[in-house]
């Protein structure tokens, strides 16, 4: 038979510290580690909670991002598109896979201004060719790691042709009231 001194047992209570230094001392070392372990174990159950939590805002922000009526587009430094919600699809014709690393720039018949604070009007061009006025705002972010351009992006054809329908209404208001004006100098 071995020695005690060469056997698992004597090296699992060496490695717990429960020989050398007395019993009291390795029962102290196992309280130790019971209380490290419980410590470690809150701060596991912490971070798994975190974790949810992250989770959980952000499925909140991408059903969002999914859900709004503004066609988004978010780009990398260079113009890139790495995500388009449904409207920018739409609005562009374009399935999100199709969009997916696009440069921006080619989306639309004039230069963005990316540091541009405010709304810009730009004309967007569809798949098919197709054009129509837009409202593009352009936000610059810091993501964890790299820097972002969030493009938020509003068709505003409807809006257009109600400021030349009102345009074309002036303008015949002008020329009735020019004849008019004729008309009573010539009585």
């Amino acid at each position: 038979p071995p020695f005690f001194y060469e056997t698992e047992l004597f090296q699992l209570l060496l490695a717990l510290g429960l020989l050398g230094g007395g019993l009291g001392a390795g029962l102290l070392r196992a309280r130790g580690v019971q209380s490290r372990n419980r410590v470690l174990r809150e701060q596991i159950s912490w971070r798994e909670q975190a974790e949810q939590a992250l989770g959980e805002r952000e499925a909140h922000y991408r059903q969002i991002f999914e859900a709004t009526h503004d066609g988004l587009l978010i780009a990398d430094e260079e113009g890139r598109v790495l995500d388009a919600n449904p409207a920018a699809c739409l609005l562009f014709d374009r399935t999100r896979a199709a969009l997916l690393g696009l440069e921006v720039s080619s989306l639309f018949d004039e230069t963005l201004e990316t540091g541009w604070i405010g709304q810009q009007r730009r004309t967007a061009r569809r798949r098919d060719g197709a054009t129509l006025p837009c409202a593009v705002e352009v936000v610059p972010y810091q993501n964890e790691r790299e820097p972002r351009i969030l493009f938020s992006v509003v068709d505003v054809s409807a809006q257009a042709l109600r400021e030349q329908e009102r345009e074309e209404l002036q303008n015949r208001l002008m020329r009735s009231q020019r004849l008019e004006a004729v008309g009573q100098a010539g009585a």
